[in-house]
């Protein structure tokens, strides 16, 4: 009875184990796409900087700054996370996207050598 207890127990472990490892495997697919939109965002926020650039408009907006990461923190409020967490994220992409503006403009001013 003990020894049948035991592997009942054994293979609910295993099955959580193996359900553990499905989610743990989907969040890792998850985070790739995260780190490609990431690219794709600091690519776009390139652009960006580029068509300031053209514009001479100042790379740094600080009143369209604040507006994306308002607008985000009510995205996340409607699916109920928290705001103030996204909002530090946001402000991090904020700061990558500014770096990625300026490197490209010293890329563009050293004739698109680093």
């Amino acid at each position: 009875m003990k020894a049948q207890s035991e592997a009942r127990a054994g293979g609910a472990a295993e099955e959580t184990g193996g359900r553990l490892e499905g989610v743990r495997a989907s969040i890792d697919e998850v985070d790739r796409s995260l780190v490609a939109l990431i690219g794709v965002r600091c690519s776009l926020a390139r652009s960006a900087g580029d068509a300031k650039r053209a514009e001479r408009r100042p790379l740094v907006d600080p009143g369209q700054e604040a507006a994306v990461v308002r607008r985000v923190a009510e995205q996340a409020r409607e699916r109920g996370i928290d705001e103030e967490s996204v909002r530090q994220i946001f402000w991090n992409l904020i700061e990558l996207a500014r770096r990625a503006q300026e490197d490209a403009g010293r890329l563009e001013a050293d004739g698109g050598h680093p």
